[in-house]
């Protein structure tokens, strides 16, 4: 019935011995490359900026103009029970190469639990013309060194979000090193 050689017998369990170091050893050689990849694409250094004081990131000057949360406007667009976050960065430019160096530009809203938010994209905001909406949309106007723009970002957030809050900034070009803005406090 069971006419296995010893030979092939051998052979078979030889295979199976060896099976688990070449997948430990597969995933290693593949792996070492994204989880360096991973690691470069983290938010690791913060670099914490006080309320109303300016940092340099990607080629340019940021400050936190103004933050608030608030009730959000009915029937635009914003989920029942949730509140309303908004940002305002004075962003002062430096260099002229904006769309490479923004790549990958990233604003989030955290509180005190611990919790990220990321810009809202539905609800409608309007905002002034001189300002944009999000800091890919101010890197591809074009705007020349030596000159301010005003970024403006909204987040929905839920009820029991809670200060103290901090909003991050960061992109390809600089991380793992990010922005850390504490907001004034409201007054």
């Amino acid at each position: 019935m069971n006419d296995v050689q010893p030979a092939e017998r051998r052979w078979r369990r030889r295979s199976l011995w060896l099976l688990p170091p070449l997948l430990l050893l597969t995933l290693f050689w593949g792996g070492r490359e994204n989880a360096a990849r991973w690691l470069q694409g983290r938010e690791l250094r913060p670099h914490d900026v006080a309320a109303g004081a300016t940092a340099p990131l990607g080629g340019a000057r940021w400050s936190l103009q103004e933050f608030g949360v608030m009730e959000p406007p009915a029937n635009k667009g914003w989920l029942p029970g949730s509140r309303a976050a908004l940002a305002a960065f004075s962003v002062h430019v430096e260099a002229s190469d904006l769309p490479v160096r923004w790549r990958g530009c990233r604003i989030a809203l955290h509180d005190a639990r611990g919790r990220t938010w990321l810009p809202a994209i539905e609800p409608a905001l309007r905002v002034p013309p001189a300002a944009a909406r999000g800091c890919v949309a101010a890197a591809h106007r074009g705007i020349a060194p030596g000159s301010r723009v005003v970024i403006i970002e909204a987040f929905m957030v839920p009820a029991d979000a809670e200060p103290p809050w901090s909003l991050s900034v960061s992109m390809d070009s600089d991380r793992p090193a990010y922005l850390r803005f504490t907001p004034p406090a409201p007054g």
